[in-house]
């Protein structure tokens, strides 16, 4: 008990080095929820903006805006559209004002957060009423009243619009079904219920608006199907059904608007197979179908749909391999079949989709090797390819130049690059940190501290020992 103080320096080392022996190196791809195979968010490049919203179902998927659901509404109607409003107040049809007083009453107006006019006793006046415009000779031609908390149901009474070409109730807090009645405004163009509290099942008669171009009704509480009814609107440009509750099999009516161009249904609960008719859809630009629960194979439809530059059908049970006339579709901007249970290789066909921006094709069961063709689409910003089993020797090249962000562990590579292609900031090897890179280092890391402290360990010990004797 001479020296109690080297003593307990003694057995604080000894515990030390044991405390030393149980520590091991983490591995950061063990969790499949890693919130770094996140992407960031994607730049609008469409004038038919989409609406991309969050998908319960995926873990990986990015949001661009020409998304997959964050969004943007597509354009009401242009100048062209609409007749010049006019410049002082003009006489308007009694029943016309008495209908628009109609809904200020049904939707608590007097918590609106502007109602000016709205509270006339005037029923020849709504001309100067907030957000209704009127044509060079008094008709009411196009109301909106987004984001002004309107509350309630709306009255079935749109019959008494003749001349409406745009309403827009979207971001308020409307209940119940939309009105039946407002298939009976023939001149509509544009109707936007986007962001309420909506229900009820869509109504038939919307079939009748031929001059119909844009619908939207994201973020409710719809049920049913799109109705068969619908066919008849060969004008429509854009459907916008993201977030709602629509169910039953993939609705076929849609494959017959020879002018679509912008399709949302993502987030419902449709099911079945996607149909072979979705071929017919040339107009269309954007098909975002993520989150629904579609089955099957994807079919090998898409070669006629050369003007499509997003296609988003994550979050299904799909199986079967990737068609290959996806890999033709040479203005693809946008693609992403992740979380689903696809299988096969990704084919060389890849190198043809020279527009590509964002590449998800994460959490299926694809595998095969990496195509050397990925690394030559110079667009290229997002790729995804984790939770696969891909295998074979992880690529050698050098990353796409827009690269900014890439995730490829885990797979199953088998052979890694060389470390000097591997270390290299500009290849694909260092860009998506692939697993035996990453592991390499940090179990090199790890063996060199063990080693060394083991062995001057026993050297300290020696030391002290001697100074106690």
């Amino acid at each position: 008990m001479r020296y109690p103080f080297l003593k307990f320096l003694l057995l604080v080392t000894l515990l030390s080095f044991v405390v030393a022996q149980d520590v091991q190196p983490s591995d950061p791809q063990a969790s499949p929820t890693d919130s770094s195979n996140q992407p960031p968010p994607a730049q609008s490049s469409s004038p038919l903006d989409p609406t991309s919203s969050t998908d319960p179902n995926q873990s990986n998927t990015p949001t661009p805006t020409n998304n997959g659901n964050t969004d943007s509404l597509a354009p009401t109607a242009s100048a062209s559209d609409v007749a010049t409003p006019s410049s002082t107040p003009q006489t308007v049809d009694p029943n016309v004002c008495t209908a628009l007083k109609q809904w200020f009453d049904s939707t608590n107006g007097n918590s609106w957060i502007v109602r000016n006019g709205w509270d006339s006793t005037d029923m020849t006046s709504c001309c100067s009423w907030y957000n209704v415009r009127c044509s060079s000779i008094g008709q009411v031609i196009e109301v909106d009243l987004s984001g002004n908390n309107l509350v309630g149901q709306l009255p079935d009474n749109f019959g008494t619009f003749p001349n409406l070409i745009n309403v827009d109730f979207s971001y308020n807090n409307l209940t119940g079904p939309i009105p039946s009645t407002i298939g009976s405004a023939p001149n509509l163009k544009v109707i936007n219920f986007d962001v309420n509290q909506l229900s009820g099942t869509l109504p038939p008669s919307i079939g009748g608006l031929v001059n119909l171009t844009y619908i939207h009704f994201k973020n409710n509480t719809i049920t049913g199907g799109i109705p068969n009814t619908w066919s008849g609107l060969q004008k429509l440009l854009g459907l916008y059904a993201s977030n709602n509750q629509l169910n039953g099999p993939f609705p076929d009516v849609v494959t017959s608007m020879i002018s679509l161009q912008a399709l949302y249904i993502d987030n419902n609960q449709f099911n079945g197979l996607l149909p072979m008719s979705l071929g017919n859809m040339r107009a269309l630009t954007t098909l975002n179908a993520k989150g629904n629960h579609l089955l099957g194979t994807i079919p090998d439809v898409f070669g006629n749909l050369t003007s499509l530059n997003s296609l988003y059908l994550s979050g299904q049970t799909f199986n079967g391999s990737i068609p290959e006339s996806i890999y033709s579709l040479t203005n693809l901007v946008y693609l992403d079949l992740s979380n689903n249970r696809l299988k096969g290789i990704i084919s060389p066909g890849v190198g043809n989709l020279t527009k590509i921006q964002t590449l998800m094709l994460s959490r299926n069961a694809l595998n095969g090797p990496i195509p050397a063709e990925i690394g030559k689409l110079t667009q290229l910003q997002y790729l995804a390819l984790n939770y696969n089993a891909l295998n074979g020797q992880f690529p050698s090249d050098i990353a796409p130049p827009a690269l900014g962000y890439c995730y490829a562990s885990p797979n199953q590579f088998q052979i890694c690059p060389d470390p000097s292609i591997a270390n290299d900031p500009n290849t694909m090897a260092f860009q998506c940190s692939i697993d035996c890179l990453v592991n390499s280092k940090k179990k090199s890391a790890a063996s060199l501290t063990m080693t060394t402290f083991s062995t001057f360990l026993p050297i300290v010990i020696i030391v002290t020992m001697t100074t106690i004797l």
